[in-house]
C-alpha cells in the first residue's frame, strides 16, 4: 500500500487491485483492472470531473396481453360486467350480476337491460387457460334449455382464450352462432384478442383490475379531443330522443326535457370563454324551469331574473344561480336569451305530451319518491287494510270472477292478469301504494296518501296507457271510486254478517237482523286538485263555469311567480265584465266596484276607464284577481244566463285555464 498526498489535501492510497481516495472521514474505493499487459496512467486530479456522456437504447415494449389467469373468478366477472356496461355505455340502462353463488343460473353471468328493447342482452363468463373441443357447445346447449333463452336478443361469451386460432373451436362456435341465431339471438365472441382490444381504450378499469403499472405498460393513450371550441355554433339546436343541444356562439346549453322513460328535467351550461374552458354548471332543474318560463312570457328581457346588470360597469353582467356567480357581457347574456327560449319550447311541448298519456294534472305530486308518483286519495289505514284483503281474497290465480284481478301482496294494491281476460290483457295494470306525507301529523290523522305511478316493463321500458293495458292516473282513480271502492263496501257488509251469523248462538239465529250499515265516507275522499282536465266550450253550464271561475281565482290569488303575468292576461276579463255589465244586479254591482275601485258612473263607463288605466299597470296579478272575483260576483248573483254568453266567458277564461296548467306542469315535472 503505497500513500500519496495530493495538492488539494486529500489523501490516495494504491496497492495492486485497489486506487482509494480519502476525503476527510469518506473512503472512496476504485477497483483497478487486472490487465497488467496495458497498464494506463490515471489523472489522480481529474476524479471529480463529470463523465463522458453516452447513448443508451432502453427497451421497453407495451404488453401485448393482460394477465387473466392471475384474476379470481369473481374479479373477472366483475371485470367482465364494468367491460360490458364501458362498451355499451350509450345504449345499456343497466348491467348487473345474475343470481347468486349456489343458484342456477343456466350458463348466464351477466344480464344487461338495453335502451329501446324489452328483451336482454347477456353475459357467460369462462376464466379458463385451456379449452377442449365440445365445450363451446356444452356452454351454449345450457343456456338455451333455460326458458331465459326466449327474453334474450343478444348472446355473449367472453373467454380470454385465443379460440380463433384452433380452426376445430372456431369452426364449433360458428355452429353455435347459427343455432343460437335460429333462437332469434345474435352471438359474439370476446376471446382473449377481443378483450385485449377492448381493455387497451380502458386504462381506468384496468389500473382497478390489474394495477397502475400494468395499466401504464399496457393500454393505449391518445389525445382527449377539446370538447370546448372557442366558438360554438350560431343559433344551433339539434334533438336525439329527450335530449336537446342549444348553442349560440358563446355557450351551449344541453338539456334533458320530461318523457315517459324518465319524468325529469336536468340542465347543463357551458361558456366557449377560455377563462371557462372545460367548465360546466348544472343548473336545479327548479331554477331553470323558472327561468325559462319567465323568458317564454316576459316583454323586458333586460329584468331577466339570472342576468343581473354589475353597478358601474356599463355591459357588464353577473349570472345569478344557486352557489354559481359570473361576470357576463352583453353578448352573453343576448345568447342566454336564446338558448332558455328555446329550451322553454321544448319542455313544454314534451311536459304536455306527457301529461297527455299520463293525465296526472289534477293530482299532486308525492315528494321524495324513487318514481314519479301522484295522490289519487287520502285514505283512513283500516280501509287501506281493507283494500289489500279484498285484493288478496280475489288473487287472480284463484277465481275467474269479475274481481279475480289482483296479484297477492302485503303493501301494494296491484292490478294483474296472468291471462287476457274479456276486459284486460294479461299484465300489470295498477299499482298503488300508500304514503305518509311528511310534515306534522296529529295524533287523531291516521290517513296516509295512495300514489300512482306509471307501469314499466321489466327492462324499465313504458308501457302503452289504455283500459286494457296500463291505467293513467285519471282512469286509476275513476276505478278507484266508482267501481273498486263500491265492491270493497259490499264485501266488508258481507263480512260483518257472516261474522254476525258465526258469533250468533241457537236463539239470536232465529231473530231476522238487517244488514250492518257502514258507511265509508269519513275513511276516504279525492285528492283531485280541481273539477275537470280542461274547459269545454261546447254546452257549458253556469255550474261549471262557477267551479272553474273558481279555481282560477284560488290559483291565481296571491300570483307569486318569476313569470309574472301581463296585462294581456287581465284585459279579456274586464272586457267581459263590461259585456255582461246590463246583467248585474244591485249586490253584485256594490261587489264589482269595491273590487276593481270603479267611481260612481255606470258601471259600463266605470269599467271602460278601468281598461284604459290598466294598460299600464304593473299589477296585473292582484288586477287579475280582483276581476275574477267581480266575475264570480256576478255568476253567484245571476239565476240564468243565455247560452251564447256562458259560451264566451269559457272562451275567455280558456286562455287563463291553459295558464294554470302550465303553471301546474312547471311545479310537478321538474
Amino acid at each position: 500500500m503505497i500513500s500519496v498526498p495530493t495538492e488539494t489535501g486529500y489523501w490516495i492510497f494504491v496497492s495492486q487491485t485497489t486506487l482509494s481516495l480519502q476525503v476527510n472521514d469518506y473512503f472512496i474505493e476504485i477497483r483497478m483492472s487486472d490487465d497488467q499487459e496495458n497498464p494506463r496512467e490515471l489523472d489522480l486530479n481529474k476524479f471529480f470531473e463529470a463523465p463522458d456522456c453516452s447513448d443508451y437504447f432502453a427497451y421497453d415494449p407495451k404488453l401485448t396481453s393482460l394477465p387473466f389467469e392471475q384474476v379470481p373468478w369473481p374479479s373477472f366477472e366483475k371485470l367482465s360486467a364494468r367491460l360490458l356496461d364501458a362498451t355499451y355505455s350509450s345504449r345499456m340502462l343497466q348491467v348487473f350480476g345474475y343470481g347468486r353463488q349456489g343458484q342456477e343460473q343456466f350458463g348466464v353471468d351477466i344480464i344487461a337491460l338495453k335502451v329501446g328493447s324489452k328483451k336482454q342482452t347477456v353475459m357467460q363468463c369462462k376464466n379458463v387457460r385451456n379449452l377442449r373441443k365440445g365445450e363451446l357447445r356444452s356452454w351454449v346447449r345450457k343456456f338455451i334449455e333455460d326458458k331465459k333463452v326466449v327474453d334474450t336478443e343478444h348472446y355473449i361469451l367472453c373467454i380470454p382464450f385465443a379460440v380463433e386460432k384452433d380452426t376445430k373451436l372456431l369452426e364449433e362456435w360458428t355452429e353455435q352462432v347459427f343455432l343460437l341465431d335460429s333462437k332469434g339471438v345474435t352471438a359474439e365472441l370476446w376471446s382473449l384478442n377481443k378483450l385485449n382490444t377492448l381493455l387497451s381504450n380502458q386504462p381506468e378499469l384496468v389500473e382497478v383490475f390489474f394495477g397502475a403499472q400494468i395499466s401504464s405498460r399496457f393500454c393505449s393513450t391518445t389525445l382527449v379531443p377539446d370538447k370546448y371550441p372557442e366558438r360554438y355554433r350560431c343559433e344551433f339546436e339539434s334533438q336525439f330522443e329527450n335530449n336537446f343541444i342549444f348553442e349560440n356562439e358563446t355557450l351551449r346549453l344541453d338539456v334533458f326535457v320530461p318523457n315517459e322513460r324518465s319524468p325529469r328535467f336536468t340542465s347543463i351550461l357551458s361558456f366557449a370563454r377560455v377563462d371557462l374552458s372545460g367548465i360546466t354548471f348544472s343548473i336545479p332543474s327548479l331554477t331553470m324551469i323558472k327561468w325559462l318560463q319567465w323568458v317564454g312570457h316576459t316583454r323586458d328581457l333586460s329584468q331577466a331574473p339570472y342576468a343581473k346588470p354589475l353597478p358601474g360597469f356599463n355591459g357588464r353582467y353577473i349570472f345569478v344561480a344557486p352557489d354559481i356567480r359570473l361576470f357576463l357581457d352583453e353578448s352573453e347574456v343576448r345568447h342566454l336569451h336564446w338558448v332558455f327560449s328555446r329550451a322553454w319550447r321544448a319542455y313544454l311541448e314534451a311536459a304536455k305530451s306527457l301529461e297527455a298519456n299520463w293525465r296526472f294534472i289534477r293530482f299532486d305530486p308525492i315528494q321524495e319518491t324513487q318514481k314519479k308518483t301522484f295522490a289519487l286519495a287520502k285514505i283512513s289505514r283500516p280501509l287501506w287494510r281493507a283494500f289489500l284483503s279484498f285484493a288478496q281474497e280475489h288473487d287472480s290465480g284463484q277465481g275467474n270472477t269479475k274481481w279475480h284481478i289482483f296479484e297477492r301482496s302485503t303493501g301494494s294494491l296491484k292490478v294483474f292478469v296472468d291471462v287476457d281476460t274479456e276486459s284486460l290483457d294479461r299484465g300489470y295494470h295498477l299499482i298503488l301504494d300508500a304514503y305518509q306525507q311528511g310534515g306534522i301529523t296529529l295524533p287523531y290523522d291516521e290517513k296516509v296518501d295512495l300514489g300512482w305511478s306509471a307501469i314499466t316493463s321489466i327492462s324499465n321500458e313504458p308501457v302503452a296507457m289504455h283500459p286494457r293495458h296500463a291505467w293513467d292516473a285519471e282512469y286509476a282513480h275513476n276505478w278507484l271510486f266508482n267501481e273498486f271502492l263500491p265492491a270493497v263496501h259490499e264485501w266488508i257488509i258481507r263480512e260483518e254478517v257472516q261474522k254476525a251469523k258465526d258469533g250468533a248462538n241457537f236463539f239470536t239465529k232465529l231473530v231476522m237482523r238487517p244488514a250492518p250499515s257502514v258507511d265509508l265516507s269519513p275513511h276516504i275522499y279525492s285528492l283531485q286538485g280541481f273539477p275537470a282536465r280542461s274547459m269545454s266550450n261546447s254546452n257549458p253550464t253556469l255550474e261549471s263555469l262557477t267551479k272553474n271561475a273558481e279555481q282560477l281565482q284560488s290559483h291565481f290569488h296571491v300570483y307569486r311567480r318569476d313569470a309574472a303575468l301581463n296585462t294581456s292576461d287581465v284585459l279579456p276579463v274586464l272586457r267581459l265584465l263590461k259585456r255582461l255589465a246590463n246583467m248585474v244586479n244591485e249586490n253584485s254591482d256594490r261587489h264589482i266596484r269595491g273590487n276593481l275601485q270603479l267611481g260612481d258612473g255606470s258601471l259600463s263607463e266605470e269599467l271602460e276607464k278601468r281598461i284604459e288605466s290598466s294598460q299600464e299597470s304593473s299589477y296585473s296579478s292582484k288586477l287579475l284577481d280582483m276581476a275574477l272575483r267581480s266575475l264570480l260576483a256576478l255568476i253567484w248573483n245571476i239565476e240564468r244566463l243565455p247560452e251564447p254568453e256562458m259560451v264566451v266567458i269559457s272562451e275567455t277564461l280558456n286562455p287563463l285555464w291553459d295558464r294554470m296548467i302550465e303553471d301546474r306542469l312547471c311545479d310537478t315535472l321538474y
